[in-house]
């Protein structure tokens, strides 16, 4: 005889959005730490192209 599990998808769901809110502001820092990096790089090569470009017209 199998027993049912009472409030089995409830307390899923709700330890699913717990979990979310507990690590989406760490997503976020980790991701803008990111995009601060690639936008430096991407700053920096632009620099270098654009320098080339203006040196060869």
């Amino acid at each position: 005889m199998k027993r049912k599990a009472r409030g089995g998808w409830f307390a899923t769901i709700l330890f699913t959005i717990i979990s979310i809110f507990y690590v989406a502001p760490l997503l976020i820092v980790l991701i803008n730490s990111f995009k601060e990096a690639l936008i430096k790089c991407v700053c920096g090569a632009l620099r270098i192209f654009c320098h080339s470009f203006v040196a060869i017209s």
